[in-house]
């Protein structure tokens, strides 16, 4: 009896003592709160540092390719002395390569499609752009899988603006830039294209909408330098431009919509 007693004992311990083992190696309800806490804090911190990452990548990116958008303009310039696409004459009698008669002119993809030798479509779109009917054409052809002058394509291969007055001789004007901003009422312009966006400034200012960049934007200057600016600075810009030429009120923008 004696010994059938010490062997319950010993078998009771030897549970005891795993019981407690298997109950240090256990998570407790207490602790899996507590480190499920500690994940979700964790994500609340990171997942907005990598969203900013993201943001100023593509930021960054937008600004690279409207300096590449200046440059091909200014090489395109330099071979047809020092002018724009949309004040050269297309098609006979002269043939100078430009736009000022094409009778699809009104469309900015027939501006833009002039700098076919100088820079790829693929710089027209913005990586921060959002919209889906946005596509990225992958040649200046015509052909329905990547050529730009496709109508499937088109305008719909374009995310920046184009500013009609940007013209070499006007250093100060915007040449091109990211497209979510507020625009006054359609205008037509002194170039032959109808319609145009007008962009206001002084008191009628608008300025950018809450997209691409959020409420900010890149615009490339007739001089070539790309500035990133918030709302204060596009006004700023807008009126720079209006002290340097003497107008004020309204710029004209061909815009991809």
């Amino acid at each position: 009896m004696i010994a059938i007693g010490m062997k319950a004992s010993a078998r009771m311990d030897l549970a005891k003592r795993n019981s407690r083992e298997n109950s240090s190696d256990a998570f407790t309800r207490l602790e899996f709160t507590i480190l499920l806490a500690t994940f979700c804090l964790l994500a609340l911190v990171v997942l907005p540092l990598l969203a900013n990452t993201s943001m100023r990548s593509n930021q960054t990116s937008c600004l690279n390719n409207l300096r590449q958008i200046g440059v091909a303009f200014q090489a395109w310039g330099n071979d047809h002395d020092d002018r724009r696409p949309w004040v050269v004459s297309y098609g006979p009698p002269l043939n100078e390569g430009g736009t000022a008669n094409h009778p699809l002119r009104n469309n900015i993809y027939i501006q833009y499609s002039c700098l076919s030798n100088y820079m790829a479509p693929q710089l027209l779109i913005d990586p921060a752009e959002t919209n889906r009917s946005r596509r990225i054409a992958s040649n200046w052809g015509v052909s329905p899988d990547g050529g730009f002058l496709n109508p499937g394509f088109a305008n719909n291969a374009v995310s920046y603006i184009l500013g009609l007055h940007g013209t070499m001789l006007e250093a100060n004007e915007i040449l091109s830039g990211d497209r979510n901003l507020q625009f006054g009422s359609p205008a037509a312009c002194s170039y032959g294209i109808v319609p145009v966006q007008n962009l206001e400034s002084g008191q009628f200012f608008r300025g950018w909408t809450n997209g691409v960049h959020g409420i900010s934007g890149n615009v490339l200057i007739s001089d070539g330098h790309v500035e990133y600016s918030s709302q204060s600075r596009l006004k700023a810009i807008l009126e720079r431009e209006d002290d340097a030429t003497g107008g004020g009120g309204g710029h004209h923008m061909l815009t991809p919509f």
